[in-house]
C-alpha cells in the first residue's frame, strides 16, 4: 500500500488500474500529477538514493531501471523491502502487462497493453507510407543531469521516433542515453526537426532558452525552419500507456512534413 515509484512510467500504469492512491513517494523531478502529489518525494541518482529510498519506510519499491535501480536490490532485501525492477528497454506493451501483473492486476494489464499494441501499429502503417525519413534531433535539458543532452538509441524517445518513420540522429553520433553533443556535432547531425518534451522546454526556458543552450541549432534545416515539434513528457519520454498515442501523433506530423519536404523545389 506504501508504493515508491521510480518513474513516471509506472505512475501512468497505476493511474490505469485505479491505484493512484497507493502511490507513496516519486522522483523530485515527476511530471504526472499522482507523482506530482505524492506524499513524499525522493532524488536518486550517483550520489543520492539507496538512503533516501530506505528513509521513506515505503512496502514496495518499483524500478524502471536496471542501470539505475538494480544498485537498489541488494540493500532492500537487507531491509526486508520488497522491490521490483520492469525494465524501460522494452517494448511498452510488454512493459505495462508486467506492471500490472505486479500489482495483481494480469487482466487489466492485458487489455491496456493491447491498446497500446493496436496505436503502436497503426503508427507503424503510417510511418511505412511515408515518402521519405525526416531527420529528428531530440534535445533535452535534464537527461544529462541538468547540461543540454540529446537523445540516444537506448531511449524512449529513440524508439518513438523510429517507429514513427524518422531517423534519430542520437542513433548516428553513437550517443548513449542522454548525452552531450558538441555544437559542430549538432551541424554535422543536420536535423530536419528539432523534437523537445514539454517540461525540458519549460526548464530550457522556452526557445529563447534552447537556441541558448545549443546555438547551432540555429544553423541546422530544422532551425533555419523553426522547425520545434513539443510533445508531452509521458508521451515522449517514458514507455507507457501513453507510447501509442505520441507514436500515432509523431507517426502522422512526420509523414505530413515528409510530403512537404518532397514538394520542395531541388527535393
Amino acid at each position: 500500500s506504501r508504493t515508491i515509484v521510480g518513474n513516471d512510467d509506472i505512475v501512468m500504469v497505476m493511474d490505469a488500474l485505479g491505484l493512484s492512491d497507493q502511490v507513496f513517494a516519486a522522483p523530485v523531478n515527476s511530471v504526472t500529477e499522482t507523482g506530482r502529489k505524492a506524499p513524499h518525494h525522493f532524488l536518486f541518482n550517483r550520489t543520492t538514493g539507496v538512503e533516501g529510498v530506505l528513509s521513506l519506510d515505503g512496502t514496495l519499491f518499483v524500478g524502471n531501471s536496471l542501470r539505475r535501480h538494480g544498485k537498489l536490490a541488494q540493500p532492500l532485501r537487507d531491509a526486508g523491502h520488497a522491490m521490483i525492477i520492469v525494465d524501460e528497454l522494452q517494448p511498452a506493451p510488454d512493459k505495462v502487462r508486467k506492471i500490472a501483473a505486479a500489482f495483481g492486476h494480469a487482466d487489466e494489464g492485458e487489455h491496456l497493453a493491447a491498446r497500446v499494441q493496436a496505436q503502436l501499429d497503426e503508427a507503424a502503417g503510417i510511418a511505412a507510407r511515408h515518402t521519405r525519413r525526416p531527420r529528428v534531433i531530440h534535445v533535452s535539458a535534464t537527461g544529462g543531469g541538468g547540461a543540454p543532452t540529446v537523445g540516444g538509441a537506448d531511449t524512449a524517445a529513440a524508439d518513438v521516433i523510429r517507429l514513427a518513420g524518422g531517423i534519430n540522429v542520437g542513433d548516428e553520433a553513437r550517443v548513449a542515453n542522454y548525452s552531450q553533443l558538441s555544437n559542430e556535432g549538432i551541424i554535422a547531425a543536420d536535423p530536419e526537426v528539432i523534437l523537445v518534451s514539454e517540461d525540458d522546454l519549460r526548464v530550457f526556458g522556452g526557445p529563447d532558452g534552447l537556441w541558448k543552450a545549443y546555438p547551432t541549432l540555429r544553423q541546422t534545416p530544422a532551425g533555419i525552419a523553426n522547425r520545434v515539434w513539443v510533445m508531452p513528457d509521458l508521451q515522449l519520454k517514458a514507455t507507457s500507456v501513453a507510447s501509442g498515442t505520441g507514436a500515432l501523433a509523431l507517426a502522422t506530423a512526420l509523414a505530413e512534413l515528409a510530403a512537404e519536404l518532397d514538394a520542395q523545389p531541388g527535393a
